[in-house]
């Protein structure tokens, strides 16, 4: 009873934090390409 309580109060937590890490890192990941992307677009408009 008690470790099915626990989990039930981790679980939501350690759900939410997993979706937000790899939200933050494709985030991340779509920021960085876009950079490159711009930085590449300037050298070949210069």
């Amino acid at each position: 009873m008690l470790e099915s309580l626990f989990w039930f109060l981790t679980f939501p937590f350690f759900l939410a934090f997993i979706i937000g890490f790899m939200s933050y890192g494709i985030g991340e990941i779509s920021n960085s390409t876009k950079k490159k992307l711009e930085k590449a677009a300037n050298l070949v408009s210069s």
